[in-house]
């Protein structure tokens, strides 16, 4: 596609794209065909498959397109892996990550690359707003709009709203001074890793929707928070506690912001009968704020479930 600037090899940099899937060869195209209709043509596309059983493979290289590197890793990585995987083989100099059921709007690289390009040395990250679709019912489910930049670390403390993943497009240099997506616990979160970027550096807005995100599709969004079972309740328990313990220093600082991390483990401890836990972050949260309406009548259900109800029994 012709670009509506001029980018050629001196004037503008490498980007690379990263998708990563497993078994969702239907869902693939919309992101890979997103990717090859942007008016910024300079980019390398690294679909990273893991060990899917469908036909993926055959799918991606229909695409005749040198850009698009295909891998295959198999026995399957997990997602948090699969990228860091992509990250340290990949070119670009600056790095955005797209989910396989999502896509990117058709000037997404190009806009967000020329204010990037701009940006001092401060600056680790740019992002823009997303719109999420409601594939079921095919229609407009919400859009997210923040406008915050500069240094917005003390907001991702307690809150992961600033953006998708795929609003994202980093600065290779911030990754590496940070180092690439790894997993602390089994739950890949992007926003435990967008927080360590903004620790260190401030991030720019481009105030316009550039990727779509799809939800209620045939498949599981691999973030999807609704998934009831107990080791997905552990895992989620750990990953709050490890957040709350990578950032302690910052915590320290900020006490309130704890919150958001220990009403969750109040939550998921009762679930899952810890009652040493339960106890800890209990008297934790009412140290920060005795008064404070909902974590009381969180640690209230949560007596109660661990007295008298088994959320997992059948």
């Amino acid at each position: 596609m012709e670009s509506g600037i001029n980018n050629n090899e001196l004037d503008f940099p490498l980007i690379t794209i990263i998708i990563g899937t497993k078994d969702r060869a239907k869902l693939l195209p919309r992101a890979i065909n997103s990717v090859l209709n942007q008016t910024y043509i300079k980019f390398e596309c690294i679909i990273v498959d893991g060990d899917s059983h469908d036909n993926t493979k055959e799918i991606v290289l229909s695409y005749e397109d040198s850009r698009i590197i295909y891998i295959r890793l198999s026995p399957n990585p997990g997602r948090g892996e699969a990228l860091n995987y992509a990250m340290k083989i990949s070119k670009g100099d600056f790095l955005v990550v797209l989910d396989d059921d999502d896509e990117f709007l058709p000037n997404k690289i190009e806009n967000q690359v020329k204010l990037l390009v701009k940006s001092n040395d401060k600056v680790g990250l740019i992002y823009s707003w997303t719109k999420f679709w409601d594939d079921k019912k095919d229609k407009l489910d919400e859009i997210w709009e923040n406008n915050i930049e500069g240094y917005v670390f003390q907001h991702l403390l307690e809150s992961q709203s600033l953006c998708t993943f795929p609003a994202i497009m980093f600065k290779r240099n911030a990754l590496l001074k940070i180092g690439y997506y790894f997993n602390r616990t089994a739950i890949d979160s992007d926003w435990q890793y967008v927080c360590r970027i903004c620790k260190e550096f401030e991030v720019i807005l481009y105030p316009e929707i550039l990727q779509i995100v799809h939800r209620n599709h045939l498949y599981l969004r691999l973030s999807n928070q609704n998934i009831i079972s107990k080791q997905r309740h552990i895992d989620l328990c750990k990953f709050h506690i490890d957040f709350l313990k990578e950032f302690h220093d910052d915590y320290k600082k900020h006490k309130k912001k704890q919150l958001v991390h220990i009403i969750p483990i109040l939550q998921y401890s009762s679930y899952l009968k810890q009652y040493k836990l339960f106890i800890i972050y209990s008297i934790k949260a009412i140290l920060i704020n005795p008064f404070y309406l909902n974590t009381n009548i969180q640690i209230l259900k949560g007596l109660i479930r661990i007295l008298f109800k088994d959320y997992y029994k059948k």
